[in-house]
């Protein structure tokens, strides 16, 4: 739910990315789609390219689970690719933003996420 309330937040100046396994998770989803509203550009990381969040991101990142199904992606191992795919994207967004507060804003938000 705080995803969803930090999603309205954001405007057509903001950028959402937006990491769900599956793709339809109801509240990943729900965030997803407030952002999308509230006119921010989404970036989705999922493993299916034919998913409810890959229909409404404006980019999406596929990272295919190990068999090419949901219980597979359900497990550990196929989360490793998704950490180190999130981990280059945080150098690459960190390498862009001089030492300010919204480099801070930024980075804690995304490691909050990690950690989740």
């Amino acid at each position: 739910m705080g995803q969803h309330i930090a999603a309205t937040q954001l405007d057509k100046d903001s950028v959402c990315l937006v990491v769900s396994g599956s793709g339809s998770t109801t509240l990943t989803l729900n965030a997803a789609t407030a952002a999308f509203e509230a006119g921010a550009q989404l970036i989705a990381l999922t493993s299916f390219t034919s998913s409810p969040l890959a229909e409404l991101a404006s980019y999406t990142l596929v990272i295919p689970s190990p068999d090419g199904t949901f219980r597979a992606e359900l497990q550990d191992a196929s989360r490793v690719a998704f950490l180190l795919v999130l981990e280059a994207l945080v150098t690459l967004v960190d390498s862009h933003l001089d030492d300010s507060a919204a480099r801070r804003t930024v980075l804690s938000v995304v490691q909050s996420a990690m950690e989740d």
